[in-house]
């Protein structure tokens, strides 16, 4: 009786855990079945060379080094990048399948129903997260494990086997953290947000890590010539880092017995045991939450019926036309299901954040909080430079395929004097739900910096600013977003990308000379604000008068340009 019983679990956890790790395979930020699973290797394998050559790039030299003059520390650094790396990728990895990290509510309304404990549940979505953790650890530290083992091996006298097995375990245990952050900060949101309140912060937080991740990545460089020093100085700079956490841990395993080891060693593992305790414990109120929330749908509705009924109400003051509020609303609920929209946009915003935060970093570990009251270059051009990327880069997502299906119905609805209403229903939908709250957030971080004068003055010269940028940046757009059929390699980077790198940097200077201008001179705001009141008038005008022989919308990406060298077109 005990066999089968003990069979059955087995059995049912194999069921169990199968189905998770392809619904972690099966994520909907890819959005036809048969690219799944190709995306995944896709991905991996990027990774996996992209690994390769930095390996290579850092262990090079100790081929040219004599032993004599080469250090434990060398390696420790190398390690420390190393794991900075594959940490920041299985970041950027765990919020591509935020969504399947937790139990959601298919999970809940299918299982939940059928003959199996929840503990089993539990049990099995927890062995799903440490299987993939195992195999994304694998598939990134392959090479590098080998590498190091190889050359440790050989100058320090250390077995080989005896090595990858210390290397393996502190890679799988940075991976885990990676993911436990994840998964316990999702079961927090599930247990004290719920709702559209719950899907704004969720959104929030997913962004805020993955320019964390990102910007682990890109301060690599930075990271190389901090470490040696740091440590040379016992720095406690050392313990504030959890990547640096886990290559203390690796050093502790090699028999390193120093105080910044040991101390990092016992954080590593006092941090996965505190984030599984969290996640355990707050996991059961989570689903017990989702599961009355959908027991309660009734009185969901009721609740949500006059917040409806306020933000269309909004809507139809500042949408003029049916066709306006139409096209706004296709452009809102499409951005909002699709993953990849929004992870498209978060990775054009990471150049520019990750450069403005790791200079704000700096600046603040060399000066401290009185850099801050000054109108200096870094923080007058913050909106101008995250207001530039944002709205080329929704120009360049508004010109991607996601809805194909939807062109023909826009075919028949729209005639030719709906350009006008499209394009400003798409200049709304950008201000609104991009350019207003981004500027909020500045005007906040400028009031600490500057006082509310100031921090109202910027915000609103950032605000003009980002409206020239968008009159321009539309101005000939003739598309209704996502319904286009976009071909590659339209932009030609290899002759342009020094036009767009001179343009980047006159814009820059122009918006640091201007913006620190005003604030020094606040009484010419007013000639300001006309003059570019007149630009948008006039940009307008002329975009109208242009309308008028603008025959059709653009539907079908113009092929002829761009394959008439094969032929392909007559």
């Amino acid at each position: 009786m005990k066999k089968s019983s003990l069979y059955l679990f087995i059995y049912k956890v194999k069921i169990l855990t199968k189905h998770f790790l392809l619904r972690f395979v099966n994520n909907d930020a890819v959005k036809f079945a048969n690219e799944k699973k190709e995306a995944w290797v896709s991905v991996l394998a990027f990774f996996f060379i992209a690994n390769f050559f930095f390996i290579e790039s850092i262990l090079t030299k100790y081929l040219f080094l004599p032993k004599s003059l080469i250090k434990m520390d060398y390696f420790w650094i190398d390690i420390s990048l190393c794991f900075t790396l594959t940490m920041g990728i299985i970041g950027i990895i765990a919020i591509f399948v935020w969504d399947n990290i937790y139990l959601d509510e298919i999970d809940l309304l299918n299982l939940f129903h059928l003959p199996v404990s929840k503990y089993v549940i539990f049990f099995s979505k927890a062995l799903s997260i440490i299987i993939l953790c195992i195999l994304i650890s694998i598939t990134l530290n392959l090479l590098s494990a080998f590498a190091f083992a190889t050359y440790i091996a050989d100058i320090f006298n250390i077995s080989f086997f005896k090595y990858l097995a210390i290397h393996f375990f502190a890679a799988f245990c940075s991976s885990l953290f990676i993911f436990l952050i994840v998964a316990t900060l999702q079961s927090l949101l599930k247990v004290f947000f719920k709702g559209e309140l719950l899907r704004i912060t969720s959104n929030i937080i997913k962004t805020l890590l993955l320019m964390g991740f990102i910007i682990m990545i890109v301060e690599l460089p930075l990271l190389i010539k901090s470490l040696e020093q740091l440590k040379n100085q016992n720095s406690n700079l050392l313990l504030y880092f959890p990547f640096l956490w886990f290559s203390g841990l690796h050093q502790h395993l090699l028999s390193r017995i120093e105080s910044v080891f040991n101390i990092q060693t016992i954080y590593a593992l006092k941090s996965l045991l505190l984030l599984f305790s969290i996640y355990i414990v707050s996991l059961p109120f989570g689903i017990k939450k989702i599961l009355n929330i959908t027991q309660n749908n009734k009185t969901k509705v009721k609740k949500n019926h006059l917040k409806k009924i306020i933000y269309n109400y909004f809507l139809f003051l500042i949408l003029k036309s049916g066709i306006q509020r139409a096209i706004y609303y296709f452009i809102s609920n499409t951005f909002k299901k699709e993953i990849k929209l929004k992870f498209k946009l978060i990775f054009i915003l990471a150049f520019p954040v990750v450069l403005i935060v790791s200079e704000i970093i700096l600046q603040y570990w060399k000066k401290g909080w009185v850099y801050f009251n000054n109108f200096k270059s870094i923080l007058v051009i913050i909106p101008g430079i995250i207001f530039l990327f944002l709205i080329i880069g929704l120009r360049f997502i508004f010109s991607t395929s996601v809805n194909l299906e939807a062109n023909w119905i826009f075919k028949i609805v729209l005639n030719n004097n709906d350009i006008k209403h499209a394009n400003s229903a798409i200049k709304k939908f950008v201000f609104f739900k991009f350019v207003l709250p981004f500027s909020l957030v500045f005007i906040l971080f400028y009031y600490f910096c500057w006082g509310f004068k100031f921090a109202l003055f910027h915000t609103l010269f950032g605000i003009s600013i980002a409206l020239i940028i968008m009159e321009i940046t539309f101005y000939s757009f003739r598309k209704i977003p996502f319904t286009t059929e976009s071909i590659p390699g339209k932009i030609n980077l290899k002759t342009l990308w020094v036009v767009y790198i001179l343009f980047l940097s006159l814009y820059s200077i122009s918006f640091i000379k201007s913006g620190r201008f005003l604030l020094n001179n606040p009484i010419y705001y007013i000639p300001f604000y006309f003059i570019i009141f007149i630009l948008i008038f006039a940009l307008r005008y002329i975009q109208f008068r242009k309308s008028k022989d603008i025959k059709t919308f653009d539907f079908d990406e113009d092929a002829k340009p761009y394959f008439i060298d094969f032929s392909i077109t007559e």
